[in-house]
């Protein structure tokens, strides 16, 4: 096993590590998850799966998998407990989802598909960074800590220095360091009413 494919290895641990942690710690109520964006998840994290796939981008297959099923998992936590949170950002990132889930219908074009649901799936996270800021007690700071470190790993395993082998690392790093920031800031100004 050669560097980059340890350091695949590495992420992907990570990866499922912070996934079952965050699936866990809603279970616990220690979490109040933004159903809206875990909605859209759960069917463009399908999506960009099977796109990956087909375009043989393997490093982010590991991630496309673990993303599905923790998104899935969310999903039906939210709806048997009744506890999540919807806000305007989470009914306006819906909205973007649905457009984005048209667009990708229209393209039928994996290729495309994995473009539009990098893009998507970055105004889709907004919601639970403008949440993290306001609200850090809605959100437990280490799975993102964990996260942040995954993606930073499967950045650094991309084989090859495509747009398409880097589009999904790059989305992962534009939606984990602000939400660890909004974390961590939110924490430090003392945000904490509900």
């Amino acid at each position: 096993m050669d560097l980059r494919h340890f350091i695949s290895l590495v992420s992907s641990v990570l990866f499922t590590v912070a996934g079952i942690w965050y699936v866990v710690d809603i279970a616990g109520a220690r979490v109040k998850p933004n159903v809206a964006s875990f909605v859209i998840w759960s069917f463009t994290n399908a999506s960009l799966l099977a796109s990956l796939i087909v375009k043989h981008v393997w490093v982010s297959v590991p991630l496309g998998v673990i993303s599905t099923l923790s998104s899935l998992a969310v999903v039906v936590l939210c709806f048997r407990t009744k506890y999540f949170h919807f806000s305007l950002a989470d009914k306006l990132a819906f909205g973007a989802g649905l457009i984005g889930l048209l667009l990708w219908i229209v393209t039928k074009n994996a290729a495309y598909n994995v473009y539009i649901l990098a893009v998507l799936n970055t105004i889709v996270f907004a919601p639970i960074t403008i949440k993290a800021f306001k609200h850090p007690q809605l959100e437990t700071i280490l799975p993102w800590r964990i996260n942040l470190l995954a993606a930073i790993a499967l950045l650094l395993a991309v084989p090859t220095l495509t747009p398409l082998q880097l589009i999904v690392p790059i989305q992962q790093l534009a939606c984990s360091v602000p939400l660890n920031i909004a974390l961590w800031l939110g924490q430090v100004l003392g945000h904490t009413t509900s």
